[in-house]
């Protein structure tokens, strides 16, 4: 089943489900808080689970479907940030991707470090942080590593912490590279999980 007939598989379940919503009983229409109300046995109900079911295992499939492709390009192209990107945005923890490509801990750790993806912020300590670095690159910034960084959802705080940066120091790189926004103009900030490494 191609990624085509699959969409329209699920969106014909999901029609199925809504029409028969208006065919539960009494007891259970409108209302599947209690476990009793969502394991009600009136016909509409049980029709309901099963199509439930089904879309559920299409949905896994198609998970990983996805997956196979990227371990498929991985093996042509090696880890890409593009790849490592996919691989996280289907909820793949680090510890899985090593399985998936046969890379062991320290290996990743490296790839992660030189493609900045592993951008750890320490909790602040009780005494503020004396030195920073006045040039950016000097002190190991590059621009793959902050596009990275934001593209993962690090703000410029952390990644100022992480590199011991001053604010100017940040503001000087980011107008080197055209990459500051014009006043009034807010970034999106995107969802991401900061795990403490890799298990």
């Amino acid at each position: 089943m191609d990624k085509e007939e699959l969409r329209l598989k699920r969106q014909a379940i999901l029609r199925e489900i809504d029409r028969l919503e208006y065919k539960r009983c009494e007891k259970c229409m409108g209302n599947t808080t209690t476990n009793e109300q969502r394991n009600c046995n009136c016909h509409a109900a049980k029709k309901i689970r099963k199509f439930g079911e089904e879309y559920s295992s299409l949905t896994m499939t198609s998970k990983q479907d996805r997956l196979n492709r990227i371990v498929e390009e991985f093996h042509r192209k090696g880890l890409t940030p593009e790849l490592y990107r996919r691989f996280r945005e289907a909820e793949i923890s680090n510890k899985e991707i090593r399985k998936l490509i046969g890379w062991d801990e320290r290996k990743l750790n490296e790839w992660r470090n030189e493609n900045g993806f592993a951008l750890r912020v320490k909790k602040p300590s009780q005494s503020p942080i004396q030195v920073k670095a006045i040039d950016a690159e000097e002190n190991g910034l590059t621009l793959a590593i902050y596009k990275n960084s934001k593209k993962i959802g690090f703000t410029d705080k952390e990644i100022r912490e992480k590199y011991r940066l001053s604010q100017t120091a940040l503001v000087k790189f980011k107008t080197k590279y055209n990459l500051m926004l014009p006043p009034g103009k807010h970034a999106k900030r995107l969802p991401r999980q900061i795990s403490g490494g890799v298990k």
